[in-house]
């Protein structure tokens, strides 16, 4: 009796796994999972399962649409889900289209050859690790629209050494940008993102203008 339970336990626990990144559906190079309101939707992952990341065959540039047709219905892309991107390390430049108004966590976590992203003008948060692992990037530039950025959202972020920071920014998360250039070669001081005070550094002074960061 035991040994049934444990295995039906295990099926159960197997089947939740295999179906935690389903999709509704595939156009061109992207999956897609309709959302609630039946008339938008999310770009999801391709394969959830280890050892295959989502779209580890990807290469090169990669161009969200902002509408994608399935069956004869028109759908308007508003979101990057959770964990979508996660370790696809052959996607180097990704453009975003304006319709997109969230870009989940996770979402392009481990993404170690991507130099470039877009940021559409109506995101207002960055979510927790969405950037966490992206060791190409080298800059990056917050749209004025977004006021908070989560938890570990650039962490190991190795190379990112310019971050232009919006004055709207009021909220900054628990290791947002931890093991990043732009932190690790701060001097002494007080450092600031946008208007917000990040951290206070044990090496000098941060110069700050419109919005900017000059180090």
């Amino acid at each position: 009796m035991k040994t049934f339970l444990r295995l039906t336990v295990l099926v159960l626990l197997a089947n939740l796994f295999q179906l935690s990144f389903a999709y509704d559906f595939k156009v061109g190079q992207l999956y897609y999972n309709i959302n609630s309101d039946g008339a938008t939707v999310s770009v999801t992952g391709e394969n959830a399962r280890p050892p295959a990341y989502p779209y580890e065959s990807l290469r090169g540039d990669v161009v969200i649409p902002s509408t994608v047709t399935y069956n004869g219905v028109t759908y308007t892309v508003t979101e990057i889900g959770s964990g979508a991107f996660d370790g696809a390390v052959g996607v180097v430049n990704v453009s975003v289209p304006q319709t997109v108004t969230r870009i989940a966590g996770y979402s392009f976590r481990d993404c170690t050859n991507l130099k470039s992203i877009n940021i559409p003008t109506a995101v207002t948060t960055i979510d927790g690790g969405t950037f966490w692992g992206c060791t190409a990037l080298t800059s990056f530039t917050i749209p004025n629209t977004v006021t908070s950025i989560g938890s570990y959202a650039f962490k190991n972020c190795t190379a990112l050494a310019t971050i232009t920071v919006p004055d709207n920014l009021r909220d900054i998360a628990y290791q947002a940008f931890e093991n990043t250039a732009w932190l690790n070669n701060a001097p002494d001081g007080l450092l600031y993102a946008g208007n917000v005070l990040y951290i206070y550094c044990q090496k000098i002074f941060l110069t700050r203008m419109a919005g900017r960061i000059w180090m």
